[in-house]
């Protein structure tokens, strides 16, 4: 039986003309929102982690372990709960969308786009999701109908570049190009992780064998959503985030300190050139040589598996910078004749296509199993290699 009061809505919102762009200013509200309100808890946390971290410091022993702890297990902890507030609203939304009845309706609307790598409109949320946080999108593809739909969309999720390599973005192109081509670079940086994550759908649509959900979305009537629903639906995906990807963050965050920390003589901490993240940096160097890196920008890389945003703390350390501001990294940059504008392009689409961080493989292990991270792994290193190599050899032979 219709109701004359949705029909009408639908004629609205199902409308291509229409549908898009009020589907598009609601995404970006609910961004705009999402970001701006969460910043707020995301500095409590932030801070909160930073006394606990000013507290130990002052009270434990000068011991080697004391670093360990500060650095290695809170630190790492800490950065994952700082991103609870994000996925708490993120889901929030989502479970609002979908009870309201209008989540199933934005499958009609891009139906015939995602149908060329065999998606339905529904995979178009947790698309739009990973530009914000690539876990929680992830985490979002629970919704979909078959696992080969879930599995596609989530391996095209990481190349649509989240929050946390926005801060590495801004500076490189800071830091190399003038202020009028800084939009136009950023937003083609965009465009190109759009591009190749939709290749990467539609090879894997062409590969990968399982039903392909051909049901058609039922329109259910609009509802008021409840608060309890909402709730319940926060609380899975929260709690899944807290153990699972906590079980990775953690070991990895103590191997990176253990790789930035020893080998230590009488409890004094190396450089980073004697550390063992140098030491295997500068011994995998001959590797991206070829793309123009030297074993400075392979640290980064390797300490950003962490989080993207990693890179520049640890272009900081690398420089030897009391502050990772972005005016004393830009200066540093700009005074380094390894670095040039054109490196950086290299580096700047690397760090586009290259692994997801290690929260983002843990959550794909845990949904998908081990095969499947690996390949979240090693096909976008791959693939990044292969451009920045094509780009970096081809710009030899013209320059």
């Amino acid at each position: 039986m219709h109701n004359p009061i949705s029909d009408r809505i639908d004629k609205i919102l199902l409308n291509k003309l229409t549908g898009i762009p009020i589907f598009l200013l609601i995404m970006w509200g609910i961004f705009q929102f999402i970001f701006t309100a969460g910043s707020i808890p995301m500095n409590w946390i932030d801070k909160g982690i930073a006394f606990i971290q000013a507290v130990l410091t002052e009270n434990l022993p000068q011991v080697w372990w004391r670093s360990l702890i500060i650095d290695g297990a809170i630190g790492g902890i800490g950065a994952m709960l700082v991103f609870l507030p994000l996925i708490i609203l993120l889901f929030f939304f989502l479970s609002l969308l979908q009870q309201t009845g209008y989540l199933n309706r934005v499958s009609h609307l891009f139906k015939s786009t995602l149908k060329i790598v065999g998606l339905r409109g529904e995979s178009m949320i947790p698309l739009i999701m990973g530009y914000g946080c690539n876990v929680p999108a992830i985490m979002a593809t629970k919704t979909l109908h078959t696992r080969r739909e879930k599995i596609i969309t989530t391996m095209m999720i990481p190349f649509l570049s989240c929050s946390a390599s926005l801060p590495v973005f801004t500076l490189l192109i800071a830091a190399f190009f003038e202020e009028r081509w800084r939009g136009t670079i950023l937003f083609g940086l965009y465009i190109s992780g759009t591009l190749l994550a939709f290749l990467t759908g539609f090879l894997l649509n062409k590969s990968i064998k399982g039903p392909i959900s051909t049901a058609p979305s039922i329109l259910p009537e609009y509802k008021i959503p409840k608060l309890k629903n909402i709730g319940i639906s926060i609380l899975g995906p929260l709690k899944s985030f807290i153990m699972k990807a906590g079980k990775i963050i953690l070991p990895f965050s103590i191997i990176i300190w253990i790789l930035f920390s020893f080998p230590q003589t009488e409890n004094i901490r190396p450089t980073i050139q004697e550390s063992y993240a140098g030491q295997l940096s500068m011994a995998i160097e001959p590797i991206f040589k070829p793309i123009g890196f030297d074993w400075r920008i392979v640290t980064g890389l390797l300490g950003a598996l962490g989080a993207k945003e990693i890179f520049i703390s640890t272009l900081g350390i690398l420089y030897s910078l009391e502050s990772t501001t972005p005016e004393g990294l830009i200066n540093a940059l700009q005074n380094d004749p390894a670095f040039t504008p054109f490196i950086a392009i290299i580096l700047l689409i690397f760090i586009l296509v290259y692994s997801p961080c290690i929260p983002v493989i843990g959550t794909i292990k845990h949904q998908f199993g081990g095969r499947w991270a690996f390949f979240s792994f090693i096909y976008p290193t791959i693939l990044a290699w292969f451009i920045c190599f094509i780009i970096y050899q081809t710009g030899l032979l013209i320059f």
